[in-house]
């Protein structure tokens, strides 16, 4: 009997690679989160806190877990997709972003402050404003922004790792 090696098994699909990495990246930021609303964010800090305070905690709160996930995940696809254990995509999904993953992880950051930190820091400046933030209410806030993170932006970044097999060629053979 032979054992399965990283050159005899078959390339994991996209849709099924993209599906496991995103369920690892909303456990991961889930977990995060929690960390750090349990070590730092105290509810009584929010409550009748100004905007900008507001803002400030959900700026770190977005941009470190998707630069740490943006980068490591993207660098951990690409060996992937050179080693052939993962499929490229078949056509380009993305043409608007750039190869380079510093620009390209700064843009997905900024998109990503934009549409979901935006909202988010409403929401929570309105909770504090009213008072009605408790200890487990900005618990189950910010778990519940870094589950969002994790479904929104991880499946971003892995389309846009996975079109980079197509830019170099990576995975042709496994395509033939």
């Amino acid at each position: 009997m032979t054992v399965p090696t990283a050159s005899t098994r078959a390339a994991t699909p996209v849709g099924r690679y993209i599906a496991a990495e995103t369920l690892l990246g909303l456990l991961i930021n889930i977990f995060m989160a929690g960390v750090v609303a349990a070590l730092i964010n105290r509810a009584a800090a929010f409550n009748g806190a100004t905007l900008a305070y507001v803002a400030s905690d959900m700026a770190k709160a977005t941009i470190m877990p998707i630069l740490a996930l943006g980068i490591g995940l993207t660098l951990v696809t690409r060996k992937r997709l050179a080693a052939g254990a993962v499929t490229p995509l078949g056509a380009p999904a993305l043409v608007w972003a750039p190869r380079n993953l510093a620009v390209r992880m700064l843009l997905v950051t900024v998109i990503s402050l934009v549409v979901l930190g935006v909202p988010a820091t409403v929401a929570l400046h309105g909770l504090g404003s009213a008072n009605a933030l408790t200890p487990v209410g900005l618990m189950l806030f910010k778990l519940g922004y870094g589950a969002l993170i994790g479904v929104v932006v991880t499946p971003l970044v892995l389309v846009l790792a996975l079109q980079d097999g197509l830019q170099e060629g990576v995975g042709a053979s496994a395509r033939t």
